[in-house]
């Protein structure tokens, strides 16, 4: 399962990157989290392996539409010195949500 989200997170990462660069990024951003959403729950809805291949695919590429819209966001949004304290800002949190929610549902 790994693998299949990995490969179509870095392929949809470069076409989404070029879209984020061109078109509405909070448009980007809203439709990747409805496709990451959507395909979240194909997963759960999964009754054979290849449905949770096809569901781990599409949470990849939905996924892969936030990081190059959302650093495009922060570039136009901050003054060149805060820059880098924005990006780190944004990507700790992408890392900090999950190892909370782990906690979360250990404690449980």
């Amino acid at each position: 399962m790994g693998l299949s989200f990995a490969i179509f997170y870095t392929v949809a990462g470069i076409p989404l990157g070029r879209i984020a660069d061109s078109k509405s990024r909070r448009g980007l951003i809203a439709g990747g989290v409805a496709v990451w959403s959507l395909m979240t729950a194909f997963c759960g809805l999964a009754q054979q392996y290849w449905h949770f291949i096809i569901g781990r695919i599409g949470v990849g590429a939905g996924e892969a539409a936030l990081s190059p819209a959302a650093y495009s966001l922060i570039a136009d949004s901050f003054a060149p010195n805060r820059r880098a304290t924005a990006s780190v800002c944004t990507r700790w949190v992408f890392t900090l949500v999950p190892v909370l929610r782990f906690c979360w549902a250990v404690s449980w």
